[in-house]
C-alpha cells in the first residue's frame, strides 16, 4: 500500500490514535522498516540492524513509499523504550522547514484524536493552548499562532508524532478535485454533448472505484497521505485520453485548472508536484 507526503512520524502517530495492536512494515529505500505496537504504544523497532537511536533519524522524517499493516503481530520482546522522548529528541535536532520540505501540509486540516499531550514535553503549556483552538477542521495555514514557525512546527509534530493529532488529507483535497472533475464533466456535456459527458463519468467512477481497493480500510486512508488521492488524479487523466476528444479534453482541462483561486491552483499544483 503506497503513502506520499506523510511523514512516517506522523504514520506512527496515527496509530498510536487508534491503539492499534500489530506490527507496521514500511518499505524504504534502503530496506524495511519494522515497528510493533501494542494498544498504540511503540513496543519495538528494527531497520537494517541498527540501534534504535539511528534508525529514527533515518525513517521518520521519510514521506513517501509503501507500508504494510499486519494486525496482531506482536514483538517478542520490546526494544524501544519511551518512544515520545525519543521522539522529542529527534525533532529538536532536525528543526525542519516542513512548509519548504511538504508543503502540501500546510493547507490540511488538522483534527484531534482523544490523547492528551504529555505534561513532560517542553512545549507542553503552548501545546494545551494550541489545541483550544483546534476544535474542528482548521489547517495549519488558519492557526491563530504567534509562535515562531519552526517551534510552531516543532509543536505540532510531537502531537502528531505521539497520537495527539493528525492531519486529515481527504476532505480538502477531494473538495478540490471534485470541482475539478464537476467541471469537466459540465465542458465534455456542453462541446461534445450529454451522452459522452455521461460515459465519461461512468468510466471514471468505474476506474476509481477499482484503484481505491488499494486503501480499502479508513486507517488505510487514513495513512496513506496523498497516495490515494495521486490515484484518483491519474484515474482522471486515463478517462480524460478515453473518453471523448483527447485535444479538445487537454483545452477542457487547461480552461478548468485556469479557472480555480489561486489557493486552489497552488493546492493542485503541490499534490501533482
Amino acid at each position: 500500500m503506497r503513502f506520499k507526503d506523510i511523514f512516517v512520524l506522523q504514520i506512527i502517530g496515527s496509530l498510536t490514535g487508534h491503539k492499534y495492536s500489530g506490527r507496521l512494515d514500511l518499505k524504504l529505500d534502503k530496506g524495511t522498516a519494522s515497528i510493533w505496537f501494542e494498544l498504540g504504544e511503540v513496543m519495538g523497532i528494527d531497520y537494517l540492524n541498527l540501534p534504535v537511536e539511528k534508525i529514527l533519524p533515518l525513517i521518520l522524517w521519510q514521506k513517501q513509499g509503501e507500508l504494510k499493516l499486519n494486525a496482531g503481530t506482536l514483538p517478542t520482546r520490546q526494544t524501544i523504550q519511551n518512544y515520545p522522548a525519543l521522539l522529542e529528541k529527534n525533532l529538536e535536532h532536525h528543526a525542519l522547514n516542513i512548509p519548504e520540505l511538504c508543503p502540501i501540509l500546510v493547507y490540511m486540516s488538522l483534527e484531534r484524536f482523544s490523547a492528551q499531550p504529555i505534561k513532560s514535553f517542553q512545549y507542553s503549556v503552548q501545546a494545551m493552548q494550541l489545541l483550544k483552538e483546534i476544535t474542528g477542521h482548521i489547517s495549519v495555514a488558519k492557526l491563530n499562532s504567534n509562535l515562531p514557525a519552526l517551534v510552531l512546527w516543532h509543536i505540532l509534530l510531537f502531537l502528531m508524532g505521539t497520537g495527539v493529532l493528525r492531519l486529515e488529507y481527504e476532505t480538502p483535497l477531494m473538495a478540490l478535485l471534485r470541482k475539478i472533475q464537476e467541471e469537466m464533466v459540465s465542458k465534455t456535456k456542453k462541446f461534445m454533448g450529454s451522452n459522452v459527458a455521461t460515459a465519461y463519468q461512468e468510466r471514471l467512477q468505474q476506474k476509481v472505484e477499482q484503484s481505491q481497493q488499494e486503501w480499502a480500510t479508513p486507517l488505510a486512508k487514513e495513512i496513506s497521505g496523498t497516495a490515494i488521492l495521486l490515484a484518483w488524479i491519474a484515474d482522471f487523466n486515463t478517462t480524460n485520453e478515453e473518453v471523448g476528444s483527447i485535444s479538445l479534453q487537454k483545452r477542457n482541462l487547461e480552461s478548468t485548472l485556469q479557472n480555480l483561486s489561486i489557493t486552489e491552483n497552488q493546492l493542485y499544483r503541490y499534490l501533482i508536484a
